[in-house]
């Protein structure tokens, strides 16, 4: 239920245009426009191995850095600027977060979903690249259709199974960081 209210939220994107300059939009910025809360993941408290905690740190540093590049770029396609460029704006800002990701060195509990948020993100990044390489007339039908989108699918599935995966293999987190998870992950979906 928690995710269903999330996505429902992302259907008001499109009521904040984006600004002139990415630079002008930051991580808070693409919170408020989807609209979500952002709850901070709290290491000092957390229950985990000092490794686990710097890593969770760094992915959701990350992960916040590409949602906000989905937001801007989504919110630019949607008032209608060129979506060429905005997606190759996206492409650039992408590059530098999937360069952030190589650094990870993931501890053995978190590898495999670190994996799958790199591939959920991954999926956006050619999503994003196929709706701008599209003919003129398909573009459009991308802007009305893309939640419907196998891409966009399969990477709210990804997401899905990441947020499972953190509360399983953290079970006795406490409420603040669980709830860090929720929202980091369901602000990086398109749904």
């Amino acid at each position: 239920m928690r995710y269903f209210l999330c996505f429902l939220s992302i259907i008001f994107l499109s009521l904040a245009a984006p600004p002139a300059y990415a630079g002008e939009f930051s991580v808070e910025d693409a919170y408020k426009a989807i609209p979500h809360s952002r709850t901070e993941f709290d290491a000092e408290h957390a229950g985990m191995s000092a490794e686990e905690k710097e890593y969770l740190e760094h992915l959701f540093y990350i992960t916040d850095l590409a949602m906000r590049a989905r937001v801007l770029t989504l919110g630019r396609i949607m008032y209608n600027h060129d979506i060429k460029k905005s997606v190759d704006t996206y492409n650039r800002e992408m590059k530098s977060v999937m360069e952030g990701f190589a650094l990870l060195k993931a501890p053995h509990s978190l590898k495999k979903t670190g994996e799958i948020i790199i591939s959920a993100i991954n999926d956006q990044y050619v999503f994003f690249n196929e709706w701008a390489e599209a003919p003129s007339g398909k573009q459009q039908k991308y802007k009305q259709t893309y939640k419907e989108n196998p891409l966009v699918l399969s990477a709210h599935q990804k997401i899905l199974r990441a947020y499972q995966m953190l509360l399983n293999t953290y079970p006795d987190e406490n409420y603040h960081n669980k709830q860090a998870f929720y929202d980091y992950l369901c602000a990086l979906d398109f749904l």
